[in-house]
């Protein structure tokens, strides 16, 4: 079984105990931040769900049984996993109606005895699978779970969430989250952009594996500096860095690094509304220098505006433009007036 982080068995436990009293739920929502676990727990829940041991026979999974074997083995007949899929004008963005007929099909199939189906991101699903999705949870099989794994619940269909008990998970605490740190491998990296992931540890140390503990130092060199660079030659120095094979390899890129800037932009709102930085409190002191530059409105509709055009940056038409946009927004609301 695959570990299960301390601040998630409190999530386990509950749903083993309501499997003992015959009111496990038939779909569940898992919502939370990135990086706090929630695919993590949909595994575990699943296997302990597909496991043949009675749950008052324990509460792990037993390992042995033929669901948990082959579950260890890579894979279950009964269990479905609806990820977004790479087809011919969906790029890998949307998981898409013909998965969702799979998952019927099989289901059809199969009509007796335990099975799971995990959908990630759910928010992912377009309009037509999420209606196909609701006809099934309008008259659900039985002895059926279904784990929608999602960052922002509110995007699913109201009717959708309707039928489904929604399990919030929050990031670990501080001292939780340092502790479970220092197990892993690469985890002492990660302590420095524990932060900046939200107090999220699993996108930490996603983050610290893949190297980027470097592009966040220089990210902050950048942001953080005596004062902000010129936005044309800023976005000059972005674009070649955001394609350099040694970044690109990294698995950095446009994505990443607006993911960053907007996290500073948001710190900025809360310095400019008498808050704390949220993701770089170590630059509290040049987040607060900066902050008085313009007001709390300006910032406000900064980080409306690049929030908004964040929507298009997998498919900037121009990446240098792209940048140039974005980095003059933020040197004119430097310049404003308070």
């Amino acid at each position: 079984m695959a570990e299960l982080m301390p601040w998630l068995e409190p999530f386990y436990r509950r749903f083993v105990a309501a499997m003992r009293g015959g009111q496990a739920p038939q779909a569940l929502i898992l919502g939370g931040p990135a990086g706090v676990g929630k695919q993590r727990l949909a595994e575990v829940l699943g296997a302990r769900w597909l496991c043949e041991r009675q749950p008052e026979s324990g509460d792990a999974p037993c390992g042995q049984c033929r669901a948990c074997r082959l579950l260890l083995a890579g894979g279950h007949p009964r269990s479905w996993r609806l990820v977004p899929a790479a087809e011919e004008g969906n790029e890998g963005r949307q998981i898409t109606i013909e998965r969702i007929r799979e998952v019927q099909e099989g289901l059809s199939l199969a009509e007796t005895g335990r099975r799971v189906v995990t959908i990630m991101p759910a928010e992912a699903m377009n309009r037509f699978t999420a209606n196909a999705l609701l006809k099934v949870l309008e008259e659900p099989p039985a002895e059926v779970l279904f784990l929608l794994v999602t960052d922002v619940p509110q995007a699913l269909l109201p009717t959708v969430r309707s039928r489904c008990q929604l399990w919030w998970i929050v990031p670990p605490s501080r001292e939780v989250a340092l502790l479970w740190l220092q197990t892993q491998k690469d985890g002492d990296q990660a302590v420095s952009l524990l932060d900046l992931a939200g107090g999220a540890p699993l996108a930490a140390l996603r983050w610290a594996r893949a190297g980027w503990g470097e592009w966040f130092e220089r990210f902050l060199g950048e942001v953080g500096g005596a004062a902000p660079q010129a936005p044309l030659v800023w976005a000059a120095g972005l674009e070649s860095w955001l394609k350099s094979k040694e970044t690109r390899d990294s698995g950095f890129d446009l994505d990443a690094w607006m993911d960053w800037w907007l996290r500073w932009l948001h710190d900025l709102a809360r310095i400019a509304a008498g808050a704390k930085a949220c993701y770089f409190p170590r630059s509290e002191a040049r987040l607060r220098a900066l902050a008085r530059h313009a007001s709390l409105r300006a910032w406000i509709a900064l980080e409306t505006r690049v929030r908004a055009r964040a929507q298009w940056v997998r498919h900037p038409l121009n990446l240098r433009l792209y940048l140039e946009e974005v980095l003059t927004a933020y040197a004119e609301t430097l310049g404003a007036k308070r």
